[in-house]
């Protein structure tokens, strides 16, 4: 963990310390190596950034969502629900058995975490440059033939239109497009999705996928919908960050949570002094794409931030428009009171189940 050392005074970390909460070498498949771990307590999560399942006593167990994982002995224990799309692999491998380049992310298909991390980054850059709407609006809007609106916070890909070319839109097209940044932030998750799957399995993907809508689309939404699902959740709900465990986070423990979750993780940003005069940046969704490095839409010039540079960013965004005064001691409150309210950690999806009640 990085703490941030600020010896000037001036609220603005001029170096970093690290603090060392968590270290473990592994074999390549997750297993521990004898003698070469460090764990101050606090710190629950393992291989691959997962959580650890402690009621299977001393077996070092993972939940990966659909499949429980064993990394003393590099296999999971149930038979892969894509399995006949992979016949070339065994039912039980973990990662594609290539871990050293590949993750699991939930227990169906591997992918290559630096390609996904490069092409969230580079896709988020590319879309940066769509026009960050106003909060009464939140309607994405384009000029283009490949969307429709289907419904009040949310466009869908027309039908006859392949998913793949309809996101690729983005990328060419930016100027034709308005959006929110939790849109957007859909929008980089389904951009860099595209980048590190062949098209077709893309394609695949988000027409499986539309049987979880109920109007059949492929569809962007301003909430968590097509392609994706809650891996797990904080949420404020009036009395701090409450995690998936039910259990309040204490403010300092928020940084610990924001560096454990997975890429691709959506974070709400709430800055008061914003949020009281209608500002679009007063509830900012930002996306994680690496270790205190996030996207966030109409902030910077659109390359990946820290936290702290999002705060600042953020308190400029409070000056100018006269909600924030110019002196240290008003910056450093309106710093001080931006928060977050809500981490939502991603994990992508795939369903063969024809049958299954989500599908109904």
């Amino acid at each position: 963990m990085k703490i941030g050392i600020d010896n000037g005074g001036n609220w603005t970390a001029e170096y970093y310390e690290a603090t060392v909460v968590s270290v473990v070498d592994y074999y390549p498949f997750g297993s521990a190596m004898a003698g070469r771990k460090y764990n101050q307590g606090s710190y629950r999560y393992g291989f691959n950034g997962k959580e650890e399942d402690k009621e299977w006593g001393s077996q070092m167990i993972q939940d990966y969502g659909f499949r429980i994982y064993n990394p003393t002995i590099g296999k999971f224990l149930s038979v892969d629900p894509l399995t006949s799309s992979y016949p070339w692999f065994s039912p039980y491998q973990f990662a594609g058995n290539g871990p050293i380049f590949n993750i699991d992310l939930d227990g169906l298909e591997n992918l290559d975490y630096l390609e996904f991390q490069k092409a969230l980054i580079n896709g988020g850059t590319i879309i940066s440059k769509i026009e960050f709407i106003n909060v009464e609006n939140r309607l994405v809007t384009t000029k283009n033939s490949k969307w429709e609106h289907s419904g009040k916070k949310s466009i869908a890909v027309k039908d006859g239109k392949l998913p793949s070319d309809a996101v690729r839109e983005f990328e060419i097209s930016p100027q034709d497009f308005t959006m929110d940044c939790g849109t957007y932030c859909r929008a980089v998750l389904f951009t860099a999705l595209l980048d590190v799957l062949e098209k077709d399995e893309f394609n695949e993907r988000m027409n499986n996928e539309t049987k979880r809508e109920r109007n059949g689309k492929v569809n962007l939404r301003n909430h968590v919908s097509t392609g994706l699902r809650i891996d797990k959740q904080w949420m404020d709900i009036g009395k701090g960050l409450m995690g998936p465990d039910g259990k309040y986070v204490k403010s300092s423990k928020i940084s610990k949570v924001l560096e454990s979750v997975n890429i691709g993780s959506v974070i709400n940003v709430e800055s008061p002094f914003l949020k009281n005069i209608g500002s679009p940046y007063g509830n900012e969704n930002i996306i994680k794409v690496g270790d205190n490095q996030y996207l966030a839409q109409g902030l910077g010039d659109g390359s990946p931030m820290t936290l702290e540079e999002i705060k600042n960013d953020l308190v400029q965004k409070g000056i100018d428009a006269g909600e924030v005064g110019g002196k240290k001691k008003y910056k450093k409150a309106a710093f001080n009171s931006i928060k977050v309210i809500n981490i939502v950690e991603h994990t992508f999806e795939v369903t063969k189940n024809e049958n299954s009640d989500e599908d109904k």
